[in-house]
């Protein structure tokens, strides 16, 4: 809610990627729950150290993380998106587990909603698993 009030007001963008990560599942049932969380740690500590120091990032539930980029546009979201992605692709103990990421983006416009950049989001992340995993797709542009 703050950082859209903050782009309403400043008539800056943000970002909003919303990530899933492949293959988590198979961790969990092969190597159980403890091995599932030194997943998910190295996963989160992957996407913090991708993220420029004005950024936020959380776990969502499960398998599936957010971040929130402040004054980023669509450029800026690909780009740390794709950073994200390879990081996590190229860690070693990530990769030996055979783990990747799916992140849908999006951007906040002046009077978007937080329900909309959501969804969008959220639905471009959809659209990535469904392109066959590890990968980044962006949110149609939202003109209001």
């Amino acid at each position: 809610a703050r950082l859209a009030n903050q782009a309403d007001r400043r008539h800056e963008p943000f970002g909003l990627l919303v990530m899933d990560m492949d293959n988590f599942k198979q961790v969990n049932d092969t190597h159980g729950h403890h091995e599932g969380d030194k997943v998910l740690v190295t996963c989160a500590k992957t996407i913090l150290s991708s993220l420029r120091e004005s950024d936020f990032a959380f776990r969502f539930g499960g398998d599936e993380f957010c971040c929130l980029l402040s004054d980023a546009d669509e450029s800026v979201n690909a780009l740390i998106a794709e950073r994200i992605r390879k990081a996590i692709s190229e860690e070693p103990f990530l990769a030996k587990h055979e783990i990747s990421s799916s992140i849908g983006t999006a951007t906040y416009r002046e009077n978007d909603s937080q329900i909309g950049i959501f969804s969008r989001a959220d639905e471009a992340l959809y659209k990535a698993k469904h392109a066959g995993k590890n990968c980044v797709v962006a949110a149609k542009i939202c003109h209001k």
